[in-house]
């Protein structure tokens, strides 16, 4: 089942590194606008379970790789934080205003 682990991580990896592209792009601009959290925080929570579920499969490559985007995901996902939470005034009364697109 190498070669199919292989595969599958290679798909991850290359999503690791297009992903990356969104965080360099927010650090770049220092600003969040026209998206929405809620697909970063759903894929992050399929990255979780692939961690649990890969090792299960015997899928050690995949495992590291959903690993990689984890990481890269939570980046994304505090920078969008860090960038929107000072432009919504009403932001600790409302938190929910964190998953309103920009």
């Amino acid at each position: 089942m190498v070669l199919p682990d292989l595969g599958n991580a290679a798909f991850e990896g290359f999503a690791t590194v297009i992903s990356m592209l969104n965080v360099w792009q927010i650090l770049k601009d220092k600003e969040v606008k026209g998206v929405s959290a809620w697909p970063t925080i759903g894929f992050t929570m399929w990255g979780i379970w692939n961690l649990f579920y890969y090792p299960f499969l015997g899928q050690t490559y995949s495992a590291i790789a959903a690993g990689g985007m984890i990481t890269v995901n939570a980046t994304w996902l505090y920078l969008y934080w860090k960038y929107t939470r000072g432009t919504n005034k009403n932001f600790h009364r409302n938190p929910e205003s964190f998953f309103r697109p920009r």
